[in-house]
């Protein structure tokens, strides 16, 4: 009896863990494009590029950049002797930025999400905060890496989060 139960047990706890499994995989696989069945947005994989200053020539604006002169264009390196710039392959990956207004204020801007909806049209949700006065100005931006063929070949917007 308790060999029957034991067995049992152990069954259900393997059967369990595989369709745990295939849940994960769905779950991965929906988030990298549109679920065309539906035609609900879905969320888009993304990777913050870090170690990057806004040139000073940059415009507010809301950009998709597909080559790396277009990106040199928003953006230089900024690499310490701790660190280099996050590396970039424009073959398989494009850039989302968001590039705020010139401020003397201290502002961070931080990606929540980037989604793909319906349409093909991607949306980057972001917060923003507003800090102390600085002696100098800055440009705000977020830059994210976002693969081309899960991102796709759709429009860009931003929506700030209050």
């Amino acid at each position: 009896m308790k060999k029957t139960f034991l067995f049992a047990v152990l069954a259900i706890a393997i059967s369990t863990t595989s369709t745990s499994a295939q849940v994960a995989a769905r779950k991965k696989e929906a988030l990298s494009t549109m679920d065309s069945r539906t035609g609900r947005a879905v969320s888009i994989t993304f990777r913050e590029a870090k170690n990057y200053f806004t040139n000073n020539t940059a415009k507010p604006a809301v950009v998709k950049i597909a080559t790396q002169e277009e990106f040199d264009k928003y953006f230089g390196a900024a690499a310490t002797m701790k660190s280099k710039p996050t590396e970039i392959d424009f073959s398989k990956e494009y850039v989302l930025a968001v590039i705020g207004q010139e401020s003397k204020n201290n502002i961070s801007m931080k990606a929540q999400s980037v989604v793909k909806k319906a349409d093909g049209k991607l949306v980057i949700n972001y917060r923003k905060s507003v800090g102390k006065k600085q002696t100098y100005t800055i440009i705000p931006s977020i830059v994210l890496i976002v693969n081309k063929r899960t991102a796709g070949e759709g429009s860009l917007s931003a929506v700030e989060i209050k």
